[in-house]
């Protein structure tokens, strides 16, 4: 598979991951601009302030298959008889599902704003790397139940999932180097737009302001 092939699927994992189901539940049902209210994103925490806790719990599923579907095509179209090395496709749908993830957090469709990418990221840590979504959402329930602060429980969570790819999954993987190494530090590039994504929070959380939600 050459780089284009991929670089076209990370253009198509992208334009996909950039739909902004959160702006369009919440406009098409609540004829409201969910940008308008509460942090001013697009992501599930932020639709839960406009009310509706089954429009939050669509956009946060949504946010996660939108992250699913170009990994499934990729996987789908690019190794239909399962010839790819195993660990090659790995290292490749990283990089595709990342960009996916990307495109949540930078929405072309909106002005290149958008979520805070914790569903997507935990939905792109499912699909891939199972044991690591589960370790992150254990966390994360833990804390936001615990503190009722959403932010430091999704970012201590995400940090979580992180550590157990980075030090468990990548020493096992049997792929080109290049591709190994483009896929970690992408991976590890992703946590970090997601850090930069909750600037303001992590800002409230040091002067003790950050908002609580009721669940």
């Amino acid at each position: 598979m050459s780089t284009t092939v991929l670089l076209i699927w990370c253009v198509i994992a992208y334009l996909i991951g950039s739909i902004p189901f959160g702006y369009i539940l919440v406009k098409l049902f609540l004829k409201q601009d969910v940008r308008k209210q509460g942090s001013g994103n697009i992501g599930a925490t932020n639709v839960l302030r406009s009310g509706s806790k089954k429009l939050a719990l669509a956009t946060y599923i949504l946010d996660i298959i939108k992250v699913w579907i170009p990994m499934l095509l990729f996987s789908t179209l690019m190794n239909p008889i399962n010839d790819l090395p195993a660990d090659t496709l790995l290292s490749s749908l990283m990089i595709v599902g990342g960009m996916g993830v990307i495109g949540h957090m930078y929405s072309c469709w909106l002005k290149f704003n958008g979520g805070k990418g914790v569903a997507s990221f935990t939905g792109f840590c499912a699909w891939l790397f199972p044991y690591s979504a589960v370790i992150g959402i254990f966390v994360f329930l833990i804390i936001a139940f615990s503190t009722k602060i959403v932010s430091i429980a999704s970012l201590i969570g995400v940090i979580a999932a992180g550590i157990y790819v980075i030090f468990y999954i990548f020493p096992t993987l049997d792929a080109p180097i290049h591709l190994i190494l483009a896929s970690k530090i992408f991976f590890i590039f992703i946590i970090l737009l997601i850090f930069m994504r909750h600037k303001g929070n992590i800002v409230r959380l040091m002067k003790g302001e950050e908002n609580k939600v009721k669940f």
